[in-house]
């Protein structure tokens, strides 16, 4: 047998390994020397154009809701666009760290608009997200009704408020920042919904259906306002969750009481169209994040400047010094590829949306198993790569909200059924259903159970969301009806 000659063996070890690193560097050369350069600036797409306002602001609801919890004595409208310009005329907080001192400064400035405040109410005995909150209210009716005293000012501002000619349609800073006012009528929009739902069932449980109507009534003109009105994420999903509340307290006294039943019955008519309500918010964060991400890569701010290098280990430290260098001269980082690609992205999302909800998140949820099957390589790309994992990392993050939208018509939906099939005898209930004209977003998606009392509705959070987002004590939708 050969004796192994471990010099030559060494020599073509070192061979072979000066052959890869050169094979490396030259690489990491051409690499480096084809992302020295950037795009032109691209122009923005007009399909991402924030709309435009329709509704003057003298009609506007959007101050009065911002304006809701001002001093018993003043405006509330008033006191909502004085808070507005105030906040408008914050400068821009200049990045990467938040100016303490100014923003304590604009605390003290928008507490002398609203005066003695009208304090942010406890919950009334619960939170209209549970399921069995309604019948809480019902239950100790002496007790909500107590607590409803404490919010009576704010509470009238919302019954006057809500009349025929309430109009809303939000307003969106001048420039869109984190630190800016967005969804400024959020809490007070969500506190109205309660007040006016919960006083809808303490009059019903007084015996008084006309008030409680009325009541109802007001609730679901917010409700559609707000879906229709909203043009942030955030605000967008505050209207889901007051139609939702709503939709739960009708139905919940329609079950109960016949004459509610029909009473009702005109305000489960459809909601403001869902697509459009997608496509609104999905314009402003496609904004959003532009704004967001500019400032990012042009000034090339990393870990190090955000958090501290206090905050940081030296590892840590280290990349977020190497990231920013690399910014600085643009090897890899690509000001204008990235926004394109972020306005790319959008478009995408976007135009998924014509062939309507269900077809987009069913289209949403195949992209993110083929990104999954490719895992990290996925968000490779040779130019622009550090711009472009920025851009791919964020791409799925928005698909739970689309699945969160389509639930609320397919609540409404399975509301509508299960109320018209309390004259159906429970047996024949499910081939009732069956046969029953159905929207694409709930064919194929309600089961009532073995007794023919329960209907279930497989909602699209429940088959879609990612990450957790689904929360079946909260989310699921399922309508018991009482017996014959």
């Amino acid at each position: 047998m050969p004796q192994l000659d471990a010099g030559r063996l060494l020599r073509w070890v070192a061979r072979a390994a000066i052959a890869l690193a050169g094979q490396i560097v030259l690489i990491a050369l051409a690499w480096v020397l084809s992302n020295l350069r950037d795009i032109d600036p691209v122009p923005r797409p007009a399909a991402l154009a924030l709309l435009t306002p329709t509704v003057p602001d003298e009609n506007n609801a959007f101050f009065a809701l911002v304006g809701l919890r001002a001093q018993a004595d003043r405006d509330a409208a008033v006191v909502g666009r004085a808070l507005w310009r105030l906040r408008e005329a914050t400068p821009i907080p200049s990045w990467p760290r938040l100016d303490v001192k100014a923003f304590e400064a604009e605390q003290v400035a928008e507490r002398e608009v609203l005066g003695e405040s009208q304090p942010l109410p406890k919950q009334l005995l619960c939170d209209p997200s549970q399921p069995d909150c309604v019948a809480t209210w019902i239950a100790q009716a002496e007790t909500l009704g107590a607590q409803r005293l404490a919010q009576s000012v704010v509470g009238q501002r919302c019954e006057k408020l809500l009349d025929e000619r309430f109009a809303f349609e939000e307003l969106l800073p001048t420039v869109l920042h984190a630190a800016g006012p967005i969804a400024a009528h959020a809490s007070t929009a969500v506190q109205c919904s309660n007040w006016l739902l919960s006083g809808a069932v303490l009059n019903w449980t007084r015996h008084r259906p006309v008030p409680s109507v009325a009541l109802f009534v007001q609730a679901d003109r917010l409700s559609r306002a707000l879906l229709a009105g909203s043009r942030t994420l955030v605000a967008q999903m505050i209207a889901l969750r007051t139609a939702r509340h709503t939709t739960i307290a009708i139905a919940t006294l329609a079950l109960r009481d016949p004459a509610m039943t029909i009473a009702l019955a005109p305000l489960l008519a459809p909601w403001p169209d869902s697509v459009q309500g997608v496509r609104g918010w999905m314009v402003t964060e496609a904004t959003f994040g532009r704004t967001m991400v500019s400032p990012v890569l042009r000034d090339c701010y990393s870990s190090v400047d955000v958090v501290g290098d206090e905050s940081l280990s030296w590892l840590e430290g280290a990349k977020g010094r190497l990231d920013s260098f690399m910014c600085r001269h643009h090897i890899g980082w690509h000001p204008e590829r990235t926004l394109a690609a972020l306005d790319e992205m959008w478009l995408h999302k976007i135009a998924a949306l014509d062939v309507g909800l269900p077809a987009a998140i069913e289209k949403a949820a195949a992209e993110r198993k083929a990104a999954e099957g490719e895992g990290v390589m996925g968000l490779l790309s040779w130019r622009n790569t550090l711009g472009n994992i920025l851009v791919g990392v964020g791409r799925p993050a928005f698909d739970n909200y689309v699945a969160r939208q389509a639930d609320i018509e397919l609540q409404r939906e399975a509301t509508v059924l299960a109320l018209s099939a309390m004259a159906v005898a429970p047996a024949d209930r499910a081939a009732w259903t069956a046969r029953q004209p159905q929207s694409t977003l709930t064919q194929n998606r309600l089961n009532w159970d073995a007794t023919g009392h329960t209907l279930t509705a497989r909602s699209w959070q429940q088959e879609y969301a990612v990450g957790g987002a689904f929360n079946g004590a909260r989310d699921a939708i399922q309508i018991t009806l009482p017996n014959p």
